[in-house]
């Protein structure tokens, strides 16, 4: 048999209680505290201080949300516009201006660095 202490195991307990348990008891305690002191190594060593309830946008990420409706009508009438603005400018322009948007450069930038405008 195996005395412990109640108040190492139980944060109510303010005063010493010991009692005696059998030696399984007391091997099962030991490596659950055991455990418990590698899993707190194992997140302070890596970091991972973070919870889904904290509100930082992991959740969000996490999802692969459908498109709304109303998202879907705006990006086409977007996709409409950019096609009527596009067909309005002369070819050099339209490919001037498709080669820097995938590039993801200004015109300026685009022209000044192919020597175009």
């Amino acid at each position: 048999m195996t005395t412990i202490n109640l108040r190492e195991l139980y944060p109510w307990y303010t005063e010493d209680a010991f009692i005696e348990v059998s030696d399984e008891v007391a091997a099962f305690l030991e490596e659950d505290k055991r455990l418990q002191v590698n899993y707190t190594q194992y997140i302070r060593d890596n970091k991972a201080f973070y919870s889904l309830d904290a509100g930082d946008g992991i959740e969000a990420e996490a999802l692969n949300l459908p498109e709304q409706p109303d998202e879907a009508l705006e990006r086409m009438e977007l996709e409409r516009l950019l096609q009527e603005a596009l067909a309005q400018l002369t070819p050099a322009q339209r490919r001037r201006r498709v080669l820097a948007h995938s590039l993801k450069m200004t015109i300026p930038a685009y022209c000044g660095q192919r020597r175009c405008c």
